[in-house]
């Protein structure tokens, strides 16, 4: 049974909880910020307001955004699925795995703590996906990957997916 308030965030008790820390606690994004208080530099330190374990973020700032060639159009308001000149081209960055697969998968062959390329409407994250709980799917260390050509390291780096919502598990090899 889904608990509703598990993913209220228990500072502001408004939000849904988009992210969680490394210490696997939950906050929304706006309470996180503003605990922290937002700094305008690649990285900072900040405890978690619950148990008080540091976390260090790394958040992004231009010379974090990667470019690759793209050659993929997307009219507003139309979903499309992950393409293969998109999927060939992500293979050859460093970053991301040398075989992506374009089945995309049901969550019940997800298999946690592996690598996964996932899409939420017509956005792309790379990351691992940990913890699957409820209806929500949790993501570790997670890329952005924008369809026009351009990549970078999510701020913040974890974040709960609500799977009710039209997701897309693209797994990796």
């Amino acid at each position: 049974m889904c608990d509703y308030l598990d993913y209220i965030c228990a500072i502001c008790q408004e939000n849904a909880t988009d992210m969680f820390l490394e210490c696997e606690h939950k906050i929304c994004f706006r309470c996180w910020t503003q605990w922290c208080g937002y700094k305008n530099s690649s990285k900072y330190k900040c405890s978690c307001p619950f148990c008080r374990e540091m976390t260090i973020i790394d958040s992004k700032n231009s010379e974090d955004i990667h470019t690759f060639e793209s050659n993929v159009h997307i009219e507003k308001g139309v979903f499309l699925p992950l393409q293969n000149e998109e999927k060939d081209v992500l293979e050859t960055i460093d970053i991301f795995p040398d075989n992506i697969s374009l089945d995309y998968i049901d969550y019940d062959d997800i298999i946690l703590g592996k690598e996964y390329i996932i899409q939420i409407s017509n956005s792309l994250y790379y990351g691992i996906i940990n913890k699957i709980d409820n209806g929500y799917i949790y993501i570790k260390n997670r890329y952005s990957i924008m369809r026009d050509g351009r990549y970078f390291k999510s701020f913040p780096p974890n974040k709960i997916i609500n799977n009710s919502t039209k997701v897309f598990i693209y797994p990796t090899f």
